[in-house]
């Protein structure tokens, strides 16, 4: 059966993209997906973006915003290498709050796996087209996730 082009559903995996500690260069294994997202904006002009860039909770609040949103900007940077999508993408910084993995254990020591799951830059969608579905990929494994 030949599904007609109006009905066909598009289906998009969209996860974090995460960062090594005090950095704000995506880790290189999530530059392939950043290729994807700039080749689907560029497919579908009406797509705009929000980055929100996180930080772990080691160091200042003060630092932890300033990092997490350098964050965004890099990736918005990256997104539009090949591009300017500016007017499409917002990035916004919340430093250390809303943690998606445990910072420390029960006992107050470090938590360096968790911590690595909450250097990120989630990416929200606006606009997205009437055939297209966002599947948000989730790749925190449970025992340090919080939500």
């Amino acid at each position: 059966m030949i599904i007609p082009e109006h009905i066909r559903r598009e289906i998009i995996q969209a996860g974090h993209i995460r960062f090594e500690f005090n950095s704000s260069t995506p880790e290189d294994k999530y530059l392939k997906n950043l290729e994807d997202l700039a080749d689907l904006m560029m497919k579908y002009p009406g797509i705009s973006l929000r980055l929100c860039g996180y930080a772990d909770a080691l160091g200042s609040e003060r630092y932890n915003f300033k990092l997490s949103m350098q964050r965004a900007v890099s990736v918005k940077a990256y997104l539009s290498k090949q591009m300017d999508m500016s007017d499409r993408i917002t990035v916004l910084a919340f430093g250390e709050k809303d943690p998606v993995a445990i910072n420390m254990n029960a006992d107050g020591s470090d938590h360096p796996e968790g911590r690595s799951y909450n250097r990120r830059v989630e990416i929200m969608f606006d606009n997205v087209p009437d055939n297209m579905d966002i599947i948000k990929v989730i790749d925190i494994p449970e025992a340090v996730k919080l939500r």
